[in-house]
Formats: structure tokens, sequence, C-alpha cells
């Protein structure tokens, strides 16, 4: 049985049972119901979804979509959200739950305008202005300060639901202060998004307020699946989507987080806590911490082959690498990253880039800091057989390099 609602994400992974109101007044919608979950942890989990609706920051309009009455779907703001967790959601898993809706004019069909920026990184290579960008096909119009640029739509296949027309990868030499509007429905809103999930079994986390699960997480934008680790001494292991995007990704890699000294030393993962530092369509970022003030943000962006790591804390000479001997070859004579030399059984080729220059392990498969400091960035991505841009490893090294800064707000249509 479909969820006979969605509120956002809430109803997407957890199936909504049927409402009991549906009370109008003026542009503000009441909505309350229950939730008949499977378990505790599940209703434990709709609830984390239901209160992450409200004063969440990086998604400030859902889509809402309600089976009994599809004229009134569409793209709404969320006031307020609350739940009650009752002796029934403690023993049956049922869990009663109100949310308070803003309609805004034209919300029947908004348009969401995407607003970038481009900086360069720390310790960049000359690269200043972001590379490509996202957007639903055929459903995006550029503008910029400069003129509207001509922009080359790339071979990137991102994930998007089954009926769903999926997203395009959009390529220019320059980006930076440009805006890209997107026509935006509730059946293709979360169409190549990044989804964070946590917990055992994972769900779906909406919002910042996310469960405290360091030894359980994920990030997924359908082009790279980032999770916790099998080995708690690893960092975490990655998975790499087909560049066909027409099937589950079979190979995963782990990683290793490390410094060098004298000698490459693994380092223990930061894993006494976790904090989610963005949640949204755009982009997911989790931030863990260790002993020692040693941090540890993981942020992958929508349309990304990759994720991005940034490492805080003692001077070290900061290093990233697979956790067996793989054999890799330099991506250029820069000293920024390396490729793995054969592919895998997805065709795939695995890229480490650091954010300064480096020095490349081409035995090992491994990246480190020439220097010490007290933070580093590193990216791991991928390149595949075949790639043309914008997925050559030269491509999305300097992809990388350039910086991204993006404000989102709606902008109505009625």
């Amino acid at each position: 049985m479909a969820s006979q609602i969605e509120i956002g994400r809430f109803g997407l992974d957890i199936e909504t049972t049927e409402i009991d109101t549906w009370d109008m007044g003026g542009d503000r919608v009441q909505v309350s119901g229950d939730v008949w979950c499977d378990s505790v942890a599940e209703a434990f989990a709709a609830r984390q979804q239901i209160l992450g609706l409200a004063d969440n920051p990086d998604e400030p309009l859902v889509p809402v979509s309600w089976v009994e009455d599809a004229s009134l779907d569409g793209i709404y703001e969320v006031v307020s959200s609350s739940v009650n967790t009752e002796q029934m959601t403690l023993l049956n898993g049922v869990l009663p739950w109100s949310v308070t809706l803003r309609r805004p004019r034209g919300s029947a069909s908004m348009s969401i305008e995407q607003i970038l920026s481009g900086a360069g990184r720390d310790g960049y290579f000359g690269v200043l202005t972001p590379r490509y960008w996202t957007a639903t096909q055929g459903s995006y119009a550029w503008a910029s300060r400069t003129g509207s640029p001509t922009v080359a739509t790339g071979s990137r296949n991102s994930y998007s639901p089954a009926g769903v027309t999926p997203f395009d990868v959009l390529e220019h030499s320059s980006l930076a202060d440009a805006t890209v509007t997107s026509f935006a429905v509730p059946a293709a809103f979360y169409a190549g998004v990044v989804r964070l999930r946590m917990g055992d079994p994972l769900y779906t986390q909406i919002g910042r307020q996310t469960a405290n699960e360091s030894h359980d997480w994920e990030i997924d934008n359908g082009l790279i699946k980032i999770s916790s680790p099998a080995d708690s001494s690893d960092l975490c292991d990655v998975k790499f989507y087909p560049s066909s995007g027409s099937a589950a990704p079979t190979v995963t890699y782990t990683l290793d987080l490390a410094h060098y000294s004298g000698g490459w030393t693994v380092l223990t993962p930061p894993t006494q806590g976790v904090t989610c530092t963005r949640n949204g369509i755009e982009e997911a970022s989790l931030r863990f911490r260790g002993t020692n003030a040693i941090t540890l943000d993981i942020s992958v962006r929508r349309g990304d082959r990759g994720a991005t790591f940034t490492m805080r804390g003692g001077s070290r000479n900061w290093g990233i690498g697979f956790d067996t001997t793989t054999a890799c070859t330099v991506i250029d004579a820069n000293n920024k990253g390396v490729y793995v030399t054969t592919a895998d059984a997805d065709a795939n080729k695995p890229i480490l880039v650091g954010s300064n220059t480096v020095t490349r392990d081409l035995t090992e498969g491994r990246i480190y800091r020439t220097s010490a400091a007290t933070s580093w960035q590193a990216y791991i991505g991928t390149t595949y057989t075949g790639a043309a841009a914008p997925d050559t490893a030269v491509w999305q090294q300097e992809a990388w390099y350039a910086a991204m800064g993006e404000i989102v707000r709606p902008v109505s249509v009625g």
C-alpha cells in the first residue's frame, strides 16, 4: 500500500496511513493523522522526519501530495509540526502527528531558483568558478550578470524515481554569479537529490536534528553512495553507480584516514558523536567528532560523482587512501590526485584528490599532504571507461577545486 500523503520526504520510505483532518483557512492548512509503524524503531524514525519538517533552513519549501484530493497537491511551506509519543507508540508503533502548512501564491506551479557563486578553494590550482550544475531535463533556464551562458548538457545520469525525468548535468567554463530556475512539481521534486539516511535499519533523515548515529549512516545522490564502514577501524565505504545509471553498484571501496610521519599511519576515525551540518536537496553533510578536538566532515552534492572530506585537528601530514593495495595513475603533472588504473566490474575508476600539493603513492593508492597542517580537504570521485567531460578525471578534479555556494529561494509563477 502506498503512502496516503507525502509531505516533503515524510512518506517516502515510511508508509503514511489515512489522515484524520485536512483543515483549511486562508493560506493555512492543518493536517493531522496517525502513522501505524511496523516497529517502535520505525515510529521513532517517523517522529524525527515529522519534527524535521519545521524550521528547516535546508528545505524552506516542500512538495505535498495527497491521494484523496490531488487538486491540493503543490509546493508548501511547513509552519510547524508536532508528534505525540504515547504508550501506544512505545508498545505498538502508533504515532499521532500534526503539521501546519502555508500555501504560497502559485504553489501548484512553483519555480525554485538557485543562485550560484564561485570562489577559489584553499590550495586551489587556478580554478576560480564552478564548472557544473544539475537540473531536471527540460525544466531549467539560466541567467547571469554577463548574459545567458551557453550550457552544454553533460553525460551524467543521476538517480531519479521510476517514471520521473532524470537530471541533466550542465557544464560551462564559468557559472559564478548565475542563477538557474527550475520548474518544480511534487512528483519530480526529489529526482536526483542527495539523500541522508541514519539508524539501524537506515531511515531518511529530515532537517539537521538527526539521530546521533555515528556508526550507522549513508549519503546517496544516485551517483555515489558513501556509508559507515563494515569495520569500525576504517573511515567509510564507498560505492559508485555504473555510468549508465541503470543498475545498482556492485563494487565497494573502503577508505582509511591516515597521516604520514616517516610512514603511513592509519588513524582511528572520529566516532564519538555526529552532527548534521546540512541536509537539503542540493547537499548533505555530516560532521564527526573524535578525541583531541579532531573533526571530520563528509559532504555530498547533487550531481557530483564524488564526496568531499574535511579534516581538522592537530598538525599532521593528513592522508587518505584505499585500505587494500590499489594501483593508481597520476591524473596530471600538477601533484593533485590519482585515479585507479584498472576499471572495476562497474567500469568505474575511482579518483583521489587533495586540496594542496600532495605526495601520491601509486602502488598502494594513497595521497597525503607534503607538509603538516591543522586542516585538509580531500575528494573521492570516479571516472569510468570511455568517459568524456564532465566525467573525466581531469575535469572532475578541476571542478572540485572550484568551490560552489548556493542560495535557494522560491519564485511564484501564479
